[in-house]
């Protein structure tokens, strides 16, 4: 006598089949295109025009010269932007090390067994209570 098995079949197999098919009606589809027009028309030609006018001599009107990297060769060279680059990053590296730091600090008075737990709390709790 001679018995024959089917193979298991995987989990994620039943699920498929147990798993009724989605059908996205034709609607749908009408109702997002006038919003990939307007983000593509608002956002991705302008962003596109931008990129590909950084690679001439062009002022933004008339006519205009390729030039490939020349533009970016002289802002780097510039010491007035590399200046205001150096600037900007150290200001947003220290703006976001000291405000993670006060607020685990102030979290941490507020949340603690500290003595000056309850006035903490009445210090911070009182501007949302006048506003």
């Amino acid at each position: 006598m001679t018995t024959t098995t089917t193979p298991r079949t995987k989990a994620s197999d039943l699920a498929q089949e147990l798993r009724p098919r989605r059908r996205v009606e034709p609607i749908y589809w009408f109702l997002l295109f006038p919003a990939v027009a307007v983000f593509t028309l608002l956002i991705i030609y302008p962003a596109i025009t931008g990129f590909t006018m950084s690679f001439t001599n062009s002022i933004g009107f008339g006519e205009f010269d390729w030039i490939g990297f020349r533009n970016y060769i002289a802002l780097f060279r510039d010491e007035n932007i590399v200046s205001s680059y150096a600037f900007t990053f150290l200001f947003a590296f220290v703006t976001v090390i000291l405000v993670n730091l006060v607020a685990f600090f102030l979290a941490l008075g507020l949340t603690s067994k500290i003595k000056f737990t309850n006035p903490l709390r009445a210090i911070f709790v009182i501007p949302m209570v006048i506003s």
